[in-house]
């Protein structure tokens, strides 16, 4: 406890402008904060993953984006980050402004295995040099936010090529895993929390978006989307933040 407190007055100290500006979005439908992240098949690029915006320098998305899905390697391929994504697949060199991660820079959670362990600790922070300024959304370190139980909250999504910020359902865990699909139930792991969405067609590429709440005019992040089931039950997996915000603050302390 003492460990996570001087970091959280490490973070107050030295990144107070940053959270100051955080969480604005001038509508509910199209957030900033946003970004594609898209692998690299020599100049071809494809949207692979959606992440959130932390800090200028920090975005924070699902784990398996980069990972072999059996035993959670790292993949060889190249990866890219962009606040443009409204296209799936595009030749890097008539898109400059992409930027290329530096695998080292990758902070995947050290748990994370894959489907060896069922897509549990599904979270991961690339932290880079982007400059991706004004954007960040905020996040509620001191977890008193989070339970409030008259929130707005939002969930980004793919709908057929489109991106959509939509309302969603909590559903327990037993209500989850009584509707998911034989694939799907068995990545409803403890570390999860369970939506449903109505009205979309979900798409396996905004998987590592963020589930941002609203909050006396600032949204903040909640969860990274971990796994959709794209059958009928548009069910979503949530890799809650509460439960790994001290790992969360060591890295962010150090961006």
């Amino acid at each position: 406890m003492n460990s996570l407190l001087s970091i959280l007055m490490f973070i107050t100290t030295q990144a107070l402008a940053v959270i100051g500006k955080c969480g604005r979005s001038q509508n509910d439908q199209a957030f900033p904060w946003n970004v594609g992240i898209f692998i690299g098949h020599e100049k071809q690029l494809e949207l692979i993953c959606f992440g959130t915006i932390i800090h200028p320098n920090a975005v924070i998305t699902a784990a398996h984006c980069f990972c072999n899905n059996l035993d959670g390697s790292m993949r060889n391929e190249s990866f890219y980050v962009s606040t443009d994504y409204s296209n799936k697949k595009i030749n890097v060199d008539e898109h400059p402004h992409f930027h290329k991660i530096n695998k080292n820079n990758i902070n995947v959670h050290k748990y994370y295995k894959g489907l060896v362990n069922q897509f549990a600790n599904d979270i991961a922070i690339i932290k880079d040099k982007f400059q991706l300024n004004n954007k960040s959304i905020c996040i509620d370190w001191s977890g008193d936010i989070t339970k409030d139980k008259n929130i707005i909250a939002k969930q980004s999504v793919l709908d057929n090529n489109e991106v959509r910020i939509v309302d969603f359902t909590y559903l327990d865990s037993d209500e989850c895993i009584h509707e998911a699909s034989d694939f799907f139930r068995p990545l409803i792991t403890n570390d999860k929390f369970c939506t449903k969405i109505a009205g979309v067609s979900l798409s396996h590429t905004s998987e590592g978006a963020g589930l941002a709440f609203l909050h006396e005019n600032k949204w903040y992040l909640k969860g990274v989307v971990s796994t959709h089931d794209v059958t009928k039950s548009k069910l979503s997996t949530i890799t809650p933040l509460s439960q790994y915000m001290t790992w969360i603050s060591n890295i962010y302390a150090t961006v």
